[in-house]
């Protein structure tokens, strides 16, 4: 069949897939994959495998898989390009000390490998890095990209992004730009000075700014960009050089500008941003009637850890504009704040409560006095609109017995036994709280389908009665949590996860996981006092690959012969 369907339905339907689906498709015939080439092809992304060898790119593994002739030909098809690391234990010094030096391919230079010479090692990293890079950029189309992403978190080579770099000279109509740099880096490696030649960006993203330099060239970026942009996303790094970069130096606000005593007009505002991200940004006390409009006319605001972030949410509320928000996350941490500011307990709920509309809504806070606001309200005031919902609280919490030493640990919300109330389960297609299993199992619903523990009960029988909830999901396997609760307290005490995969295995999955329930309920039956636990069975459904956020939100709790006393059996 799809060799028979045009080259313009093939790529219709490829526009709508996702990149693995997309390759799974092109395998069917030659034919399709010729077709589908430019659609595949139009992402292209080079990963360092390794936080501790990020100078070690897979764009090497790429030409060589290929071959060097039909790599550069799929490079033609390139305009998006993505440059990555993984971020899980180091974030900071990356480019300084967490590296190798290959000698494959590379002249020899041996008197800079193993060097201690910091200066000496950096360069050797950031010269092998560009040794790469340029591999790359010689067989792409001349202004062919629209989208660049450098997120290997160190910093960027000469030749990339310096004046008459390859990207501010070859590829001018980029209009997206995202980096992640080494703010920490004590070399002060810029070389990005060509971020101000580029005049057709609609989205900018920068985390990792320090230096005041930086800073100098993020505003430039954004003055020689303003009448289009309209994706923002800008994060400082904490520290003795950053202290002084603060909302003003975004150049956001309207000012007159004194450069060697000749007074220049800046732009009103960003006339098309409709985004802004801001992480650990200094925030104005108060904000002229200017850029009260343009929070106003946001359509999506993300506020990360930045100071005065409460009283700017507060300036806000008490606006006469109304606000236009469709999508709002926050991060906040009471205990890093000055004390002024980390007792405006309520700003928050009140400024959820100053508009509607809101669609999604990400919230994260740590050492939040939950008795001093009723958060659960403000969420309550966007139940018939809100689509998504990420709830997630931390408390100090002692980690030793005497009580000597904290730290910040997850904790449930009061309010989610109220969930149900709160938000439309029915509309919401993304859920995710952070909660205690018992506190998790109060939003459930209990589970009407095929008993898990009669004999007469398959795999099968679950899966097509969990599926029947996600028709345009697959259901790869279900995840079976036996709890076991104290009668006294109602908490758990102990947890026993089973997986059921949709095929099963020879030994029969089910019945060998039905025979463990079993035996520990004997066991526990056995051990204990008669009346002072019960058991609770609850059922996970899950995909193979990334978990579904519809999935996100379903468990079925089985209560009709598990929640009842031991006693009573």
């Amino acid at each position: 069949m799809l060799e028979k369907l045009p080259c313009e339905i093939l790529m219709l339907i490829a526009d709508w897939l996702p990149p693995a689906s997309l390759r799974a498709l092109s395998r069917a015939s030659s034919r399709v994959y010729s077709i589908l080439i430019p659609q595949i092809y139009r992402t292209i992304a080079y990963r360092a495998d390794s936080e501790w060898a990020l100078n070690v790119l897979d764009v090497g593994s790429f030409f060589l898989h290929l071959g060097h002739s039909r790599a550069a030909d799929y490079l033609q098809h390139a305009r998006h390009l993505q440059i990555q690391a993984p971020f899980h234990l180091v974030r900071f010094n990356r480019c300084a000390y967490y590296n190798i030096f290959r000698t494959a391919g590379l002249p020899a230079s041996p008197n800079t490998l193993g060097a201690s010479d910091e200066v000496t090692a950096h360069a050797r990293f950031l010269d092998d890095v560009q040794g790469q890079l340029q591999l790359i950029f010689t067989h792409l189309k001349p202004n062919s990209l629209s989208i660049f992403e450098w997120r290997l978190g160190t910093c960027v080579p000469m030749g990339v992004l310096d004046q008459g770099g390859y990207l501010s000279r070859y590829q001018r109509r980029l209009t997206r730009l995202s980096l992640v740099t080494d703010g920490t880096c004590p070399h002060e490696w810029h070389h990005l000075e060509g971020l101000s030649e580029l005049s057709c960006l609609t989205a900018f993203e920068w985390e990792g700014i320090q230096h005041p330099t930086e800073a100098d060239l993020l505003r430039q970026c954004i003055r020689h960009n303003w009448s289009h942009l309209d994706h923002l996303s800008i994060g400082f790094v904490p520290s003795a050089f950053a202290g002084a970069l603060c909302w003003e130096s975004l150049g956001l606000q309207q000012r007159e500008l004194r450069v060697d005593d000749t007074v220049v007009e800046k732009p009103t505002a960003v006339p098309a941003l409709s985004t802004l991200l801001l992480s650990k940004v200094t925030l104005p006390p108060d904000l002229s009637s200017e850029g009260i409009s343009m929070f106003c006319a946001l359509r999506a605001l993300t506020l990360r850890d930045c100071p005065n972030q409460l009283l700017l949410l507060e300036l806000l509320s008490q606006s006469r504009k109304p606000l236009q928000l469709e999508h709002f996350e926050i991060s906040y941490d009471f205990l890093l704040h000055e004390p002024g500011e980390g007792r405006r307990y309520s700003a928050i709920a009140r400024f959820l409560r100053s508009f509607r509309g809101l669609q999604h809504l990400h919230i994260r806070l740590s050492n939040f006095p939950a008795s001093k606001s009723r958060i659960e309200d403000a969420i309550r005031h966007h139940r018939t609109t809100l689509k998504s919902l990420v709830y997630h609280e931390r408390q100090l919490a002692p980690v030793d017995e005497d009580g000597l030493f904290e730290d910040d640990r997850d904790v449930s919300p009061v309010w989610i036994a109220d969930l149900s109330t709160i938000v439309d389960l029915g509309r919401v297609t993304a859920l995710a709280l952070c909660a205690s299993p018992s506190a998790a199992s109060e939003c459930s619903f209990s589970w009407t389908g095929p008993d898990p523990l009669s004999p007469d009960t398959c795999a099968d029988d679950m899966f097509l009665y969990v599926s029947a909830f996600f028709i345009l999901e697959r259901v790869d396997w279900i995840e079976l949590r036996l709890s076991k609760l104290s009668m006294a307290t109602k908490e758990v005490v102990e947890e026993y996860p089973f997986f059921l995969p949709r095929v099963e295995s020879i030994l029969g999955n089910l019945p060998r996981a039905r025979g463990q329930i079993y035996d520990i309920i004997l066991q526990s039956n056995h051990a204990e006092s008669v009346g002072e636990t019960q058991f609770q069975l609850s059922m996970w459904p899950r995909t193979e690959s990334s978990q579904s956020s519809a999935m996100q939100a379903f468990c079925a709790k089985y209560c009709r012969k598990l929640v009842l006393p031991l006693a009573s059996r």
